[in-house]
């Protein structure tokens, strides 16, 4: 029979060894010392009293109760056992968004982020030799929910560094580096991957994933998502034990949205008056860790959504939030509005508001009087958000603005304003985007009419090319324009971006609107034509974007041209590029990029002067921008340290690249280097784009060539492969070959060596 003694020190090892592990060996290591003494010192009774037994045995017993509660993992004499998670672990993030990790334009967003260290604890009584540890992290970073990059503990990336992408590559070094922490700190300060190690007991070691930087070390910081870490361990006596477990970590704060106290609004004076308030409108805070993650709705009390509910968060037809509501005479007086918020993990929150619609100007009773005309280009195509103002004649002469734009096809309405009878003008207005459809041909043209060898056949092209606004048509409109196109300037100084002309106004002389008074306005009193002709200024081939105001020209062409580049050493460390355009062109524009050359000196050639060229220093690089209404003038650079051309590019990144013929017929140019041995992969143009984009490169040697696009996760999305001679080459991608708009990537692979850049689709 077992005496009481003995029946109380098995009770006891029963009782703790209900503790879990973790908890035995983070919060009661002193517990667990006092249990060990306390088997060593009954041992020697209990030896006397039943059979022999060592203390190291008892010790081993002891732990393999304590390592096998709850765990349910079996444990050997000097082997290794870990706590591992047998179901996946879910961590709710209640931090803000850190904006400087996981940042970097290629990601899909700026990714939200949070603690999760992936720690385990591992017994390891073997007591010979080093214990190895390892972890590999497959991490979900394109949110589709599945792995596609690893990171391994046995050859970490660099600093700041993640290789994207890497699995499908087959190797732990594959795929692309991507950077993740964006702080303003040294780059030898910048956070990379660690693998601590840390004891916690006699046995027992903490394993974490940590960021270190310098000597500090915090938990990894990773994105939001389902991801999965595998520990290995092996121990001086050959055991080896591995633990593997997924952890999602995600959003775990609800979010709050507070209203706005009240607002109160006034019908616009137009017929079948209406007023469109937004969700912004009535929100005065939302409160959540990631509020730019949470989506906003709005719907008036009792009003069906897209969807046909009154109740819930808010949705238009296509499932997308709804963000505005209407409000018209039949609104009159308060009115109570739900604005609702939801999280990416559909939790929501609401409050209501209340909006009083006022009737200032009577359009709910009293027939209004109406005032509408329409806005068209002289190749009669309406243009849109063209701001509308009244001017008054009979006193100070000041604009008032209306808040009336034009909508599509150029229409425009006003109604019931209260200076219509106190001798006012209709006074359109739209002053942005200056270089709109202003390019090389443009001065050409006006170059061909100032000598009289092709004059401008239209009023409102005459009026176009007047870009210093002086009432004459001169070589110095042309410097103007070059200057924009260069981009010294962003407006032109003396000019607006448009001019509108009273559509009824009929010049004394079409070739020489300038003998009249251009009528760029139209008073109300005793008018019953509104019309305006809108001429972009500089655009004197109708060439400028209309369907979306603020949008650049593109040139559209599927033809192309070389540029040849010779290069040539002239000193110490210095280079000599020669640039010859092709003969048949009438004139040319384009962006050159020096890579890492330091720009000495711009040398004009030919009829050309240093007003053709401009010089931008961007993002540490120097930037030339060149334009030559002359004709295909040659021009040379002088570089140091001659890097040689593999560096240069041609681009329309600041000034358009195309070059014209003396039809007008449009080129895009890519360099062609007499002298180079390497691959140049060029950029492509436009870029951004919508429809179409070209892609040139040059192959110093004949090469099978593979061409790959692929998106912001890293998928192909299309591919080409051909053999190629000697020279240069071009692609041509259409929107047929992408997917969604954004960001893309393009490689190059030649005998080997891969060559990658990136575009932007608009869509």
């Amino acid at each position: 029979m077992i005496s009481a003694e003995i029946a109380h020190w098995w009770l006891f090892l029963q009782i703790d060894t209900n503790v879990r592990l973790s908890r035995v060996y983070e919060n009661n290591c002193s517990v667990f010392h006092q249990i060990l003494t306390f088997a060593e010192v009954k041992t020697l009774n209990f030896n006397q009293r039943y059979f022999p037994m060592t203390k190291f045995l008892v010790k081993a017993i002891l732990l393999s109760l304590l390592f096998g509660s709850g765990i349910g993992l079996e444990i050997q004499a000097q082997g290794l056992q870990w706590n591992c998670p047998t179901s996946p672990v879910v961590i709710n993030d209640t931090t803000d968004n850190d904006l400087k990790l996981w940042t970097s334009d290629y990601w899909s967003q700026n990714l939200l982020e949070g603690a999760l260290p992936f720690t385990v604890l591992v017994n390891d009584s073997c007591t010979t030799g080093t214990t190895q540890f390892r972890f590999i992290l497959d991490l979900d970073l394109d949110g589709n929910g599945q792995p596609e990059t690893r990171v391994d503990s046995d050859s970490l990336p660099g600093r700041d560094s993640i290789h994207f992408n890497n699995i499908a590559s087959g190797t732990v070094l594959g795929g692309f580096v991507r950077s993740f922490d964006d702080r303003m700190v040294a780059n030898n300060l910048r956070y990379r991957f660690y693998l601590a190690n840390d004891s916690v007991g006699p046995f027992t070691r903490q394993l974490q994933v940590r960021f270190i930087s310098g000597t500090t070390t915090i938990p990894a910081e990773l994105p939001y998502g389902t991801h999965q870490v595998q520990w290995n361990a092996t121990n001086g006596c050959g055991h080896t034990q591995t633990c593997t477990f997924n952890a999602t970590l995600q959003d775990g704060v609800e979010p709050k949205v507070v209203c706005h106290p009240g607002l109160a609004v006034s019908l616009p004076s137009m017929p079948n008056s209406s007023v469109l308030l937004w969700a912004n409108d009535f929100l005065e805070e939302i409160i959540d860790n990631n509020p730019n993650t949470v989506q906003i709705g709005v719907r008036r009390q009792g009003q069906p959504d897209g969807m046909g509910n009154t109740s819930g968060f808010p949705l238009q037809q296509n499932g997308a939030p709804q963000t505005n509501v209407s409000f018209n005479c039949g609104h009159l007086g308060a009115n109570t509005v739900g604005l609702w918020v939801r999280d990416p993990f559909g939790r929501v929150d609401s409050c209501t508001t209340t909006v009083t619609i006022q009737d200032n100007n009577g359009v709910c009773s009293d027939p209004p009087m109406i005032v509408s005309g329409e806005i068209k280009t002289p190749e009669n195509k309406g243009l849109a958000d063209v701001e509308i103002m009244l001017g008054s004649t009979d006193n100070t002469g000041n604009l008032i603005n209306t808040n009336v734009v034009s909508v599509a096809g150029g229409i425009f309405t006003l109604s019931n304003s209260a200076v219509f009878n106190n001798g006012a003008t209709i006074v359109p207005i739209l002053d942005i985007d200056h270089l709109n459809g202003v390019n090389t041909w443009d001065f050409i043209l006006i170059s061909r009419h100032i000598l009289g060898l092709e004059p401008l056949d239209s009023p409102y092209k005459l009026i176009a090319a007047d870009a210093n606004k002086s009432g004459t048509v001169t070589t110095f409109d042309i410097v103007e324009l070059r200057k924009l196109l260069l981009g010294t300037y962003i407006q032109l100084p003396n000019n607006d971006s448009w001019r509108f002309v009273d559509k009824s106004q009929v010049f004394t002389n079409p070739n020489n609107p300038f003998a009249d008074v251009i009528q760029e306005s139209i008073p109300v009193a005793g008018s019953t034509n509104f019309d305006f002709v809108a001429v972009k200024v500089g655009d004197v081939d109708y060439t400028a974007t209309i369907e979306q105001v603020g949008g650049t020209s593109e040139i559209r062409s599927l033809k192309s041209a070389s540029v040849t580049v010779n290069s040539k050493n002239t000193g110490e460390q210095e280079q000599l590029w020669q640039f010859t355009p092709p003969a048949h062109l009438a004139g040319y524009q384009f962006t050159v990029h020096l890579g890492e050359n330091t720009l000495a000196e711009i040398i004009p050639q030919g009829d050309l002067t240093n007003a053709h060229f401009a010089v931008h220093e961007r993002n540490g690089e120097t930037v030339i921008t060149v334009a030559s209404e002359l004709g295909a003038q040659p021009f040379a650079l002088r570089v140091r340290p001659g890097a040689g051309p593999t560096q240069l590019r041609l681009s329309g990144d600041i000034t358009a690249n195309v070059g014209f013929d003396r039809d007008g017929a449009a080129y895009t140019l890519h360099p062609e280097f007499a002298n180079a041995n390497a691959v140049i992969l060029g950029q492509n143009s436009p870029n951004p784009w919508t429809e179409r984009t070209q892609i040139g490169f040059y192959l110093p040697e004949s090469s099978n060539t593979v061409f790959r696009l692929w998106d912001a996760q890293g998928r192909v999305v299309w591919e080409k492969t051909a053999d190629l001679d000697k020279g240069q080459h071009q692609i041509i991608l259409s929107e047929n070959e992408v997917r969604a708009p954004g960001c893309y990537f393009y490689s190059l692979e030649t005998n080997g060596s891969v060559l990658t850049r990136r575009m932007f689709w608009r869509g």
